[in-house]
């Protein structure tokens, strides 16, 4: 399946708070800290990246439609994640998550009772 991928707009606010479940007006005040992807024009999957410190990100609020999944979406939008989080300078990136399968599947580790993620290891993946 082949989406676009991006940093959201104002236009996501919407969609962005139907997936993650969390108020529009908190959705639009941190909309910088989210990429969307979009198949037909319309979102499907969203993740956010937020600096806690100078030199770790949090990977937060990653959703997948569910007649989404499985294509590669969720994987796509966490490298820009991750590359994002490089980029800014942050040495790590950190989730807090009930089920990290999906995200140990992918490198992180879990060490000192938080589940991390090196971004030394990080090129641009595109």
């Amino acid at each position: 399946m082949e989406g676009v991928f991006g940093k959201a707009t104002l236009k996501d606010v919407a969609a962005i708070g139907r997936m993650t479940g969390n108020p529009e007006q908190e959705v639009f005040s941190s909309i910088r800290d989210y990429f969307v992807a979009k198949v037909s024009g319309s979102v499907v999957g969203c993740i956010a990246v937020r600096f806690l410190e100078k030199d770790t990100a949090e990977i937060r609020d990653l959703f997948v439609m569910e007649r989404n999944r499985n294509c590669g979406i969720g994987s796509r939008l966490l490298e820009l994640a991750l590359f994002e989080s490089r980029t800014m300078g942050a040495d790590q990136a950190v989730i807090a998550v009930d089920e990290p399968g999906f995200f140990l599947g992918k490198g992180f580790v879990k060490k000192d009772g938080s589940i991390s993620f090196d971004l030394s290891r990080v090129d641009y993946p595109f």
